[in-house]
């Protein structure tokens, strides 16, 4: 799907572009998706880094081991450490049924 703000990932990293574009199509009529989709894109784009970084990672680590590796948390700025991690609860409490909002899905 098409986006005003993950285009630019098309080229290199179609399928984040393209779940970056259903979740800026989804923010405000069905924000839970987008948050679902939101949090599969933060966790692609971190699995991305260990692998493009060649970050030592544990077998069949879990997002939040990802996030909370000692070399990932080396390279990141706790910034994005933080917007990561927002990402992933929200997308685990919209995909467990819990109350979405778009100003979530939208990261205001």
């Amino acid at each position: 799907m098409k986006s005003a703000n993950f285009e630019m990932l098309r080229a290199k990293w179609p399928e984040l572009a393209e779940l970056g574009g259903f979740a800026e199509a989804y923010a405000h009529a069905d924000p839970a998706s987008a948050l679902v989709k939101l949090r599969l894109y933060a966790e692609n784009l971190t699995r991305d880094i260990y692998r493009d970084h060649q970050l030592p990672k544990p077998d069949l680590a879990t997002f939040v081991d990802l996030l909370n590796g000692q070399a990932f948390t080396a390279i990141t700025p706790k910034t994005v450490l933080d917007k990561l991690h927002a990402l992933r609860v929200y997308g685990n409490k919209a995909a467990h049924g819990e109350e979405a909002k778009a100003q979530n899905a939208l990261g205001s």
